[in-house]
């Protein structure tokens, strides 16, 4: 059994190898544009997601620079309460400011995001959901960010 199973191992390997399979989500950086982020203001942990997101186009080797400028901004506000006046739904609002400079352009992207949370019981599960959200936020600014660049540097 243990030789079948070795083989059919071995017989895979050699397949995957040999036809030109690659990671269907495998990451790519778009080499025409280059990112430096300037100065950044807002909320602390969307902040260092979006530099982490951002950091790969920091040392490409595009010739133009877009320096960048970040300020965000997280609001989380009491949407409706239940009979006891417990809170039962928040909504999230998100909003990214990046101002970006190059050479003679510069661009101002506003980039706004809301979502609704229910409140659970469990104070953990509710900051892990908040934090999670918060991430997933800073990853959608970070790619619109992108977006726009990539779309600036073609015309």
């Amino acid at each position: 059994m243990f030789i079948r199973n070795f083989f059919l191992f071995l017989i895979l390997l050699i397949m995957f190898n040999s036809c030109g399979y690659s990671p269907t989500f495998k990451k790519s950086i778009n080499n025409n544009i280059k990112i430096k982020i300037i100065k950044m203001s807002g909320d602390n942990l969307i902040n260092s997601h979006i530099k982490s997101r951002l950091k790969v186009y920091a040392n490409t080797t595009s010739s133009s620079q877009y320096n960048v400028n970040v300020n965000t901004n997280y609001e989380k506000k009491d949407l409706s309460k239940d009979s006891t006046g417990k809170i039962t739904n928040y909504e999230l609002k998100f909003k990214a400011q990046f101002d970006v400079d190059l050479i003679k352009l510069n661009k101002k992207i506003i980039i706004e995001e809301s979502f609704l949370l229910n409140n659970s019981n469990d104070t953990f599960s509710n900051n892990e959901n908040e934090n999670f959200i918060k991430r997933d936020f800073a990853n959608i600014a970070a790619e619109k960010l992108i977006a726009q660049l990539l779309l600036l540097s073609t015309k």
